[in-house]
């Protein structure tokens, strides 16, 4: 009943606080009930009161986040603009992927480099990825800026652990990789994903990790064996989202998942947050591509395994999970004004230009490279189409058989 009238006490406040303007106050008030939101439905989950999650369900579309007004009033211009974007990114990402593709051999020095203490984050692979990820960034128009400690001091010595994030726009991998630099984490995807040409050669190629989602066991099988395997004899850290899928509304999606707190059960790794504020008013739901702008993040201490294993609760994920969603909760609620995206500086756009500027140079000298080997192969546009349609099957083929 007193978990129930709490509950009845926050669904006033958001009455009374929350209007239909979609102003920068309004969007403020949504993210600080959130956060008091946020902290019933953990306390409500930890003493398992189903009709307080019941009822906190009911709550939560009140609490959505509307695309903000810069986003409601695209022009005829700001629409082209965002569709040149959208291309700029793909053939960025395009491109840079068929370059870094001829330089895969770069992780054949990984093994040599470790023992003489060579760092994750700087081995050759990790610096090439780190700047190609950067240039996806600019060519969307989407600025990173870290407030707190750098990685590097948060995590001090944990190059290998779960790192977790807030999903809230298709960019999050991107942000996360500028985020977590010293880390260089392998990512798990959607293995629908590793189908694509360039893309999906890549990332199997530089050591990501495919999931079969439709296919649970299997998807078990993967996060336990295959990422489980990277993390323990590389000294990896891999990044997931918690939540499982991107936020719809703006809020952390509630419940996490629990194949992040199986994976740190099976690894005894410490999860390694990373909150990323502004994401979503830059690229919300609906939306074709992103608006330029300045996304904030950062890192949080680690949660290492034996927290959750030293807790007087019955069960260590189920407690590793609940403290990891009360951090993420409250971190994001403690400045909500911090939560809402950037506009792009000057500085910033002028960045960006030079980055790409830098990307267009290499990637002519690596066009050159490869029209030297089709010619010398003797394969006209012809048989480069057809290599490039054989060569997709097969992985697509691969790909699904293996996973």
């Amino acid at each position: 009943t007193t978990r129930l009238d709490e509950v009845s006490v926050l669904a006033s406040q958001i009455k009374d606080t929350v209007g239909t303007s979609n102003s920068s106050s309004d969007r403020s008030a949504k993210r600080a009930l959130f956060g008091a939101y946020a902290k019933h439905w953990n306390d409500a989950e930890e003493a398992g009161e189903k009709e307080a999650l019941e009822e906190l369900r009911q709550l939560r579309p009140k609490l959505r986040m509307q695309r903000c007004n810069a986003a409601n009033s695209h022009s005829m211009v700001d629409k082209l603009s965002m569709l040149l974007r959208l291309m700029l990114t793909v053939f960025v990402a395009g491109a840079g992927c068929a370059c870094l593709l001829a330089l895969t051999p770069l992780r054949w020095m990984h093994p040599l480099l470790r023992p003489l203490g060579v760092p994750n984050g700087l081995l050759p692979m990790d610096i090439c990825m780190y700047f190609w990820g950067r240039s996806v960034m600019a060519a969307a128009g989407v600025k990173v800026k870290i407030i707190g400690q750098p990685a590097s001091q948060q995590w001090e010595n944990s190059q290998c652990g779960v790192l977790v994030y807030n999903h809230a726009s298709n960019l999050d991998p991107f942000i996360v990789n500028i985020i977590a630099r010293t880390l260089a984490p392998k990512y798990i995807g959607k293995k629908i994903l590793f189908a694509f040409p360039f893309f999906g050669w890549f990332s199997l190629a530089v050591g990501m990790v495919p999931i079969n989602r439709g296919d649970r066991e299997k998807a078990v099988h993967t996060m336990n064996e295959t990422v489980g395997g990277i993390m323990r004899r590389w000294g990896r850290s891999v990044a997931v989202s918690p939540e499982g899928t991107r936020s719809t509304d703006g809020h952390l999606m509630l419940p996490f998942k629990k194949g992040a707190f199986h994976l740190q059960e099976q690894t005894k790794a410490p999860l390694l947050p990373v909150v990323i504020f502004g994401a979503f008013d830059l690229w919300p739901p609906g939306q074709l591509f992103a608006t330029p702008g300045e996304v904030t993040g950062c890192v949080l201490p680690p949660q290492p395994a034996a927290t959750a294993h030293n807790s007087d609760q019955g069960n260590a994920r189920e407690a590793s999970r609940l403290a990891l969603q009360r951090a993420m909760a409250s971190r994001l609620a403690q400045h909500p004004e911090q939560a809402a995206a950037q506009p792009l500086s000057w500085t910033a756009l002028m960045e960006h230009l030079t980055i790409l500027a830098c990307d267009f140079a290499i990637f002519w000298q690596f066009g050159r490279l490869y029209s030297g080997l089709a010619a010398a192969a003797g394969l006209g546009t012809m048989g480069v189409c057809s290599l490039l349609v054989v060569t997709t099957v097969f992985v697509a083929v691969a790909v699904d058989q293996l996973m």
